[in-house]
């Protein structure tokens, strides 16, 4: 990725955006305080996981309650394949979690997932 042409004193900016700017040390510090490209690309795959409808309602049912796949697929009308699918993606971004329960596997939502509901 390029870097931006951080010089802004040709610009007619808001007093408002000057300051707050020169509050953080200006455009090149403000730049640098930003993450690194790994950790975008990590928060684009998070919200990537939130942004589907089938996740969306699978978190929302193990919000209220935890359950089991056939459960899930039952309510959710999806396939093994499909379920699994969603499940893994929300389990690599830590928005729900599994454990065993004898032969079961039982899913459930975590903090940083019920945290992410609205």
């Amino acid at each position: 990725m390029g870097r931006c042409d951080c010089d802004l004193t040709d610009m007619a900016l808001p007093e408002s955006v000057e300051r707050a700017i020169e509050e953080r040390g200006g455009a090149e510090r403000l730049l640098e305080e930003l993450p690194d490209q790994s950790h975008i690309e990590r928060e684009v795959e998070f919200h990537k996981a939130m942004a589907d409808v089938n996740r969306l309602r699978m978190m929302h049912i193990l919000d209220k309650a935890e359950c089991c796949p056939c459960v899930l697929k039952r309510m959710t009308g999806m396939s093994d394949s499909r379920l699994s699918y969603h499940l893994s993606k929300l389990e690599r971004q830590g928005l729900v979690e599994h454990y065993r329960e004898q032969n079961w596997r039982v899913y459930r939502i975590t903090e940083l997932g019920r945290a992410s509901l609205i």
